[in-house]
Protein backbone atom coordinates (compact mmCIF):
# COMPACT_ATOMS: atom_id res chain seq x y z
CA UNK A 1 0.00 0.00 0.00
CA UNK A 2 2.75 2.60 1.16
CA UNK A 3 4.06 2.02 -2.59
CA UNK A 4 1.28 2.05 -4.37
CA UNK A 5 0.34 5.69 -2.12
CA UNK A 6 3.12 6.82 -3.36
CA UNK A 7 3.12 6.23 -7.01
CA UNK A 8 6.07 3.32 -7.54
CA UNK A 9 5.54 0.25 -8.78
CA UNK A 10 7.30 -2.59 -10.02
CA UNK A 11 7.50 -4.46 -13.09
CA UNK A 12 8.11 -7.93 -11.24
CA UNK A 13 7.59 -9.13 -7.17
CA UNK A 14 9.15 -11.98 -5.61
CA UNK A 15 7.23 -13.29 -2.84
CA UNK A 16 8.75 -16.43 -0.67
CA UNK A 17 4.94 -17.79 -0.21
CA UNK A 18 5.71 -21.09 0.60
CA UNK A 19 8.49 -20.15 3.64
CA UNK A 20 11.38 -22.09 4.06
CA UNK A 21 15.28 -20.60 3.84
CA UNK A 22 14.46 -17.15 2.61
CA UNK A 23 18.18 -16.69 1.10
CA UNK A 24 17.99 -19.83 -0.95
CA UNK A 25 14.50 -18.08 -2.21
CA UNK A 26 16.21 -14.65 -2.81
CA UNK A 27 19.54 -16.31 -4.25
CA UNK A 28 17.36 -18.28 -7.07
CA UNK A 29 15.12 -14.87 -7.78
CA UNK A 30 18.27 -13.17 -8.25
CA UNK A 31 19.82 -15.89 -10.84
CA UNK A 32 16.71 -16.00 -12.52
CA UNK A 33 16.96 -12.09 -13.08
CA UNK A 34 20.39 -12.13 -14.24
CA UNK A 35 19.51 -14.99 -16.66
CA UNK A 36 17.06 -12.61 -18.04
CA UNK A 37 18.41 -9.45 -17.66
CA UNK A 38 22.29 -10.22 -18.80
CA UNK A 39 23.31 -6.25 -19.13
CA UNK A 40 21.91 -5.86 -15.29
CA UNK A 41 25.30 -4.56 -13.75
CA UNK A 42 24.49 -3.43 -10.10
CA UNK A 43 22.46 -5.24 -7.43
CA UNK A 44 21.36 -3.66 -4.53
CA UNK A 45 19.53 -4.97 -1.56
CA UNK A 46 18.99 -4.97 1.90
CA UNK A 47 19.53 -7.87 4.76
CA UNK A 48 19.37 -7.96 8.30
CA UNK A 49 21.37 -11.25 8.49
CA UNK A 50 25.41 -11.05 8.45
CA UNK A 51 25.08 -14.85 7.85
CA UNK A 52 22.62 -14.26 4.82
CA UNK A 53 25.00 -11.10 3.88
CA UNK A 54 27.81 -13.48 3.39
CA UNK A 55 26.13 -16.21 1.30
CA UNK A 56 24.53 -13.26 -1.09
CA UNK A 57 28.55 -11.86 -1.41
CA UNK A 58 29.81 -15.25 -2.34
CA UNK A 59 27.46 -16.08 -4.59
CA UNK A 60 26.82 -12.57 -6.32
CA UNK A 61 30.26 -10.96 -5.94
CA UNK A 62 32.22 -12.47 -9.06
CA UNK A 63 28.85 -11.87 -11.02
CA UNK A 64 27.67 -8.50 -10.32
CA UNK A 65 28.76 -5.14 -8.93
CA UNK A 66 26.72 -6.28 -5.14
CA UNK A 67 26.27 -3.64 -2.97
CA UNK A 68 24.21 -4.76 0.26
CA UNK A 69 22.62 -2.87 3.35
CA UNK A 70 22.18 -3.81 6.77
CA UNK A 71 19.38 -3.20 8.28
CA UNK A 72 19.05 -2.66 12.09
CA UNK A 73 16.48 -5.43 13.51
CA UNK A 74 16.44 -3.61 16.27
CA UNK A 75 14.50 -0.58 14.38
CA UNK A 76 10.74 0.16 14.00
Amino acid sequence: GLLKDNNIFFAETYYNEFGGDTAEYKMKAIKNIIDKLPNVQKLIMWDDSEEKIKKYTEEFSDIINLKIHTVDKEKP
